[in-house]
């Protein structure tokens, strides 16, 4: 059997069998049903589809006849049959020789910290992190995380992490040294050096006045402190409320009260100031309830998750986010019914006379009337507008969000708390820092670098690496390698995360923590620790043995300041073991200053194509490429993976000849790169949209290297006209034709749903409140059929809803279900193949018009079905029902028929092609996985069958705590890993035998149906698999109350 298994794996391995240049298994549909849904661009411009002449960019062709297609079949045939005799990998248990005092073997453990600017706990397992989720009692997550905070665990195990600190000497040669050695070599440089200054990711805590300190300590002015955020809107936020009131900081949005958003440009769901805060605001005020649903109006160029997500949507020219803002404001100042006092109105007036022009141009790109008819709602409304995206800048990024403040102070949104003045966001400064910094850098002697990467997210056409290049000396501290490190003589390995000691000052009066959840896997340091060595070296001591004193010294003024009863060591540790620490303060909003000046140098937009190079939502600038997980959620608009694409909508596809995965040349001002082309419905036809984060050079990260390219490459130097941001957005390239194809991994390929209607339901607002008024409700259950009655467990039988009018297709739960359940990341060419191994999916579906449709989410995993095709089928009954209603999976007796996998009609399964080797970082793209294990969920081998378990292993923790206290689980102990990320409560699991359960009440609703249900109510019902996940139709407005979106917004697909 031995030799057997070498053969087989042998044989898996050769390259010539499965290439990422043939067709996926399951090969798009070639004769669609009209419907009004469809998912890729080729369903209703077929000529845009993926076409076959064209040279495959850097990918061979194979030509499989038949007699190699037998030899293949028959050889999968053989595999299969011995799967189950797979040698696994042995692995050894070493037990603790002296048990930890603090810690119960198989017990987890759980610290509170901040990751993503929102509060999380870890969870530990034998001192060792294995998931991160949302603090429930921090305020700003309310238990949610961003994926970017999950996947931090894959940045701490990941074996790209340096292992000790590295000096540089000369251009040719390098080594790794010791602690001792860098701080005395180090302190040796800055002795001599007249001008250092320290670069630093943006922050709000008191590491601020610890670098402060540090450059006072060593005789430098601490306005060598310079502070770096790739999320622009933070800054030009702050610096446009400066501006206005004369005050810092900028207010909280509170979305759950409002009745009416209106956005210009605004990404809040994708990026923004606090996604999962914004997120969570926007789903508890939004969403349908009691007959009710919030209203949101978007105008953007660009599709985002957060426009997918807006009732009405209106497509604009990039650059045209002012004019369009002074339209609306023109408007709400023409009302009557206007707020805002008369010096206030006037200093309005003054900004609207000077820029006529800018305001023109935006009432005649939209429809007559849709600004004085939404000036009107705004005022009727508790309303809030948000304006300027934060993936994103353009030169007048502050005079935007200038202007929105006008329309926020016309329609009374700090005075109806939408718009929350007293509690605002905390800003370090100005945010002039990027500017400043790349004008004084040249001035430098010595620079340290800490855990920003400006060699990668500035445009090279700042001059940033030249700079670099010239700095006598430069120290790069970073968790993981970056492109900064080539220009660096110092390179030092620092803490990750969740090593660190920390604060941030999110909003003003609340403090989130920063707690170490583990001891330092790497022999690396906190740079604020290097810092205070670098002191000590230089005999000029800080006073502080370590940060964390100096953190604590903090605190203890804050425990001063704020009266605290209890001793300090008291109230300290109990602000870690909550994680935050808050007292509410007020302040009292002041009139509107002459800001008429500043909107001097305010640009216009102009025609012709403009890239629009975004922040990813899940790598962000890069800092996410090298975690695997990321880069195989896939982009939501998109599903691609493990790539860089070209999006434009598909007019303007069709006007330049392009098809769907044609490799263009993009031809900017500074320079060009090559991507593929996504035929991309809802964009502005002069939007070029290419996302950030990929293009890393190569040996920064295993995972990285080879991935997509850098837009910022094209771009040349342009700051925004008031904070200096660089610009990113708006600038003008051309598309030139490759004549060579390069196909985007993209996630959903099955192109057509065959006009099924109980896949994906819509209900409208009208006909949803007069039922629910008429106490109608669904009876999924009640399905007529020849089945045996299951045996079923008296108290619990396990189910799940998905609510679609919440699901913004955000990934986080794909993200955290990976993270959860150990699933692998396969890389490009599997993807390409279809052998993604996610048990979350998450379709995307367009309805309407290409110009501007409507975008619905639906996450899918495996549906649990009562009568489960794929029981049935497996021969080894490896796949059985158990008595609390879950379809299981019996890993080490499945042989990998994968006759399951085709019986199932949702498509969920998925089958191990490798073994997958975890925390090495192999030469196969399969075997780039970190070792983020989580020990109570079993590692799976080549060979076997996978899918969704409903986390059962979450189940039995909950069952086994409620035994030992002699009860029943009760509803909302036990939430799914999904669940625990979804940021807007669109998941709810729990337990159907309790009527009250919110899962049982859910599942009764008017809304609730099962996919391939049928309509059970009028006799239908579909394939009678009885799924125990439930979905919620979207809830959508009738059409005649909401304003005409395009002209081209009426007709459906087909």
């Amino acid at each position: 059997m031995r030799s057997n298994d070498r053969d087989l794996r042998h044989l898996e391995e050769q390259k010539e069998a499965f290439l990422h240049g043939d067709q996926p298994f399951e090969a798009p549909a070639k004769e669609l049903v009209p419907g009004p849904y469809y998912s890729n661009i080729e369903e209703v411009v077929p000529e845009l589809g993926e076409g076959s002449d064209g040279q495959e960019a850097d990918q061979k062709k194979l030509a499989v006849d038949r007699r190699d297609f037998m030899r293949l079949f028959s050889a999968g045939a053989v595999m299969a049959s011995t799967a189950a005799c797979v040698r696994r990998p042995v692995e050894k248990s070493i037990p603790h020789v002296d048990q930890p005092i603090d810690q119960i073997l198989g017990v987890p453990t759980y610290y509170a910290t901040t990751v993503d600017g929102a509060g999380v706990v870890v969870k530990t397992r034998e001192g060792r992190p294995v998931f991160i989720e949302g603090n429930r009692s921090h305020p700003l997550s309310q238990g949610a995380a961003s994926s970017l905070a999950m996947s931090e665990l894959q940045a701490l195990y990941h074996p790209d992490r340096r292992k000790a600190p590295v000096i540089r000497y000369g251009t040719n040669r390098e080594s790794e040294s010791s602690w001792d050695d860098v701080y005395s070599r180090l302190a040796a440089k800055l002795k001599d050096a007249q001008k250092v200054g320290i670069l630093l990711k943006s922050t709000t805590g008191h590491s601020l006045d610890f670098y402060k300190d540090f450059l006072k300590a060593i005789g430098q002015s601490e306005d060598n402190l310079y502070l770096y955020d790739s999320n622009s809107l933070r800054n030009n936020m702050a610096a446009a409320y400066k501006l206005a009131f004369g005050e810092e900081g900028y207010p909280r949005t509170d979305l759950k009260r409002s009745e009416l958003i209106v956005g210009v440009g605004s990404d809040f769901m994708d990026l923004g100031a606090s996604s999962i805060y914004e997120t969570k605001s926007w789903s508890d005020g939004h969403s349908y309830r009691f007959g009710q649903k919030g209203r949101f109006v978007q105008f953007e160029s660009r599709l985002t998750m957060t426009g997918g997500a807006a009732e009405e949507r209106y497509p604009i020219a990039p650059g045209n986010e002012l004019g369009v803002t002074l339209a609306l404001v023109k408007a709400l100042l023409n009302n009557s019914a206007s707020k805002g006092s008369a010096a206030d109105k006037a200093n309005i007036q003054t900004v609207l006379d000077a820029h006529s022009d800018l305001i023109q141009g935006a009432e005649s790109s939209v429809s007559a009337g849709v600004f004085t008819d939404l000036a009107k709602d705004l005022l009727t409304s508790k309303s809030v507008v948000l304006v300027g995206e934060s993936s994103a800048s353009t030169k007048n990024g502050t005079l935007v969000q200038l202007a929105g403040i006008f329309a926020n102070v016309l329609i009374g949104s700090y005075e109806n708390k939408t718009l929350v003045y007293n509690e605002y966001w905390m800003t370090a400064k100005g945010g002039d820092d990027t500017k400043r910094f790349l004008d004084d850098a040249k001035s430098f002697d010595a620079l340290f670098v800490i855990n920003v990467n400006p060699a990668f997210t500035l445009p090279e056409s700042t001059g940033i690496r030249e700079t670099l290049k010239n700095i006598g000396t430069v120290v790069s501290i970073q968790s993981m390698p970056c492109e900064t490190d080539a220009y660096a003589e110092f390179i030092l390995n620092g803490h990750n995360i969740l090593e660190t000691w920390g604060d941030e000052h999110l909003v003003h009066g609340f403090w989130s923590m920063v707690q170490p959840t583990v001891s330092p896997f790497t022999n690396s340091q906190q740079a604020e620790d290097i810092l205070l060595w670098v002191a000590a070296h230089l005999d000029k001591p800080m006073g502080v043995a370590d940060y964390r004193n100096y953190l604590r010294k903090k605190w203890m003024r804050i425990h001063k300041e704020h009266n605290v009863t209890h001793d300090f060591d008291t109230f300290f540790n109990a602000v870690l073991r909550k994680g935050l620490y808050g007292k509410k303060i007020s302040r009292t909003i002041p009139s509107l200053n002459d800001v008429s000046s500043a909107f001097a140098n305010a640009v216009p937009a102009s025609s012709g194509l403009k890239l629009v190079a975004h922040l990813d939502h899940r790598l962000i600038d890069g800092v996410g490429a090298d975690r695997p997980v990321l880069q195989e959620a896939g982009d939501a608009l998109t599903t691609v993976t493990w790539d860089t694409w070209v999006a434009i909508s598909p007019d303007k596809a069709r006007e330049l000849g392009f098809k769907y995965n044609d490799l263009v040349t993009v031809k900017g001002p500074a320079g060009s790169f090559e991507a593929a082309v996504y035929p991309m419905p809802g964009l502005h036809n002069d939007v070029v949209a290419v996302p950030r984060g990929n293009g890393h050079a190569d040996g920064v990260s295993r995972v990285s290297t080879g991935i997509g390219v850098d837009p910022l490459q094209a771009l040349a130097a342009e700051f925004d006209v008031v904070t200096g941001e660089p610009v990113t957005s708006g600038q003008a390239v051309e598309l030139v034709a490759t004549g060579r194809k390069y196909r985007l991994a993209a996630m959903q390929k099955h192109n057509d749903i065959a006009n099924r209607t109980d896949i994906l339901k819509e209900v409208g607002l009208d006909e949803l409140t007069t039922k629910e008024k008429d106490k109608v409700f669904q009876k999924l259950d009640d399905v007529p059929d020849l089945f045996p009655e299951l045996k079923a467990h008296p108290d619990y039988r396990w189910g799940m809803s998905i609510d679609l009018d919440k699901c913004n297709g955000c990934g986080a739960c794909t993200v955290a279900c990976d993270l959860e359940n150990n699933i692998p990341q396969v890389g490009r060419e599997q993807i390409l193949l279809g052998r993604e191994m996610h048990w979350m999916r998450i379709d995307r579906y367009f309805k309407g018009a290409v110009e501007n449709p409507e975008v619905s989410f639906q996450p899918v995993a495996c549906q649990h079905c009562n009568h489960a095709p794929c029981e049935a089928v497996c021969p080894v009954y490896a796949t059985v029902h158990d008595e609390e209603g879950m379809n299981n999976q019996t890993y080490n007796r499945c042989v990998g028929t994968r006759y399951c996998a085709n019986a199932c009609p949702y498509k969920v399964r998925r089958f191990n092609w490798f073994t997958h080797k975890w925390n090495v970082m192999g030469d196969r793209p399969v075997d780039r996985n970190p070792r983020a294990l989580n020990p109570d969920v079993t590692v799976r081998t080549r060979g076997v069958m996978e899918k969704c378990t409903y986390c059962v292993q979450r189940i039995r923790d909950a069952k086994h705590y409620a035994s030992e206290q002699k009860r029943k689980v009760v509803d909302g102990e036990i939430r799914t890993a999904c669940e625990v990320a979804c940021a807007s409560n669109a998941i709810v699991f729990g337990n159907l035998k309790d009527n009250n359960s919110r899962v049982a009440r859910l599942r009764r609703n008017y809304r609730a149906f099962l996919m391939l249900g049928g309509d059970p109510m009028h006799g239908h019902y579909g394939i009678k698999t009885l799924p125990n996940t439930s979905y919620l139709a979207k809830v959508v407005r009738d059409p005649s109350s909401a304003h005409a979106k395009t002209e081209h917004s009426e007709g459906d697909h087909g």
